[in-house]
């Protein structure tokens, strides 16, 4: 009878082992193919008395990748598809409504993948014989320092009002006067930092950011 060398046993046991082993490393180190890749962000936009606000623009972005979407009847939004990761949310009131003066933009998101992200965002009603503050004092508004852009490049304001540089991009940008000395120049370094400063006197003010050619933007100061 015919025997199999006991050596070429032991070769094939080895390797099955050896397979096996391979088989059993690779199903380690790959990722679950059905795992989820994005995630997702929804929340409503709302009074103060918790009634959900309709027709309000909401912008998120993540560097150079941005949606947008208008609140529907119950005040509510959505985003799907999104890159896991820190996001930036802000709200544009729609007429009548105002941000809440405890609500701050923008608001920082974190999306992880397979999750939705909720967010709650106040506002509250103008009022009618005051300014878009509320009152008739001093207000404050706001320009975004975008990728290579002020948005806006042109706003006009009223003698008193202080304007607020925003940076909305993940790079350095400058708010440089140019022909004028009514600031010094104002370094933004990362994304959220703000420079500050309050206008009295009438006139039209240009800047520029010395780090990124034609990013420009102008204040005129007007007394109504």
């Amino acid at each position: 009878m015919f025997r199999r060398p006991r050596s070429q046993g032991i070769v094939f046991i080895g390797v099955g082992i050896f397979v096996g082993l391979l088989y059993l490393s690779g199903c380690g180190d790959n990722d679950d193919p059905l795992a989820p890749e994005h995630g997702s962000a929804s929340g409503v936009v709302q009074d103060q008395a918790g009634q959900g606000v309709a027709g309000a623009s909401v912008r998120i972005w993540r560097m150079d990748d941005e949606h947008t979407a208008t609140t529907g009847s119950g005040g509510t939004f959505s985003f799907s598809q999104l890159t896991p990761g820190a996001w930036s949310l802000e709200v544009t009131a729609p007429a009548g409504f105002e941000l809440d003066p405890g609500q701050a933009m923008p608001v920082a998101l974190q999306v992880q993948a397979g999750q939705t992200t909720e967010v709650t965002i106040l506002l509250r009603e103008e009022d009618e014989n005051g300014d878009e503050n509320g009152d008739n004092g001093p207000q404050t508004v706001e320009i975004l320092a975008r990728a290579a852009s002020f948005d806006p490049s042109d706003r006009t304001i009223a003698p008193g009002t202080t304007v607020r540089w925003v940076n909305q991009a993940e790079i350095f940008h400058t708010v440089t006067p140019v022909d004028h000395t009514e600031w010094n120049e104002a370094n933004l370094s990362s994304e959220g930092e703000t420079f500050e400063h309050t206008f009295h006197s009438e006139g039209e003010f240009s800047y520029l950011c010395t780090v990124h050619a034609g990013m420009t933007g102008i204040i005129r100061v007007e007394d109504d």
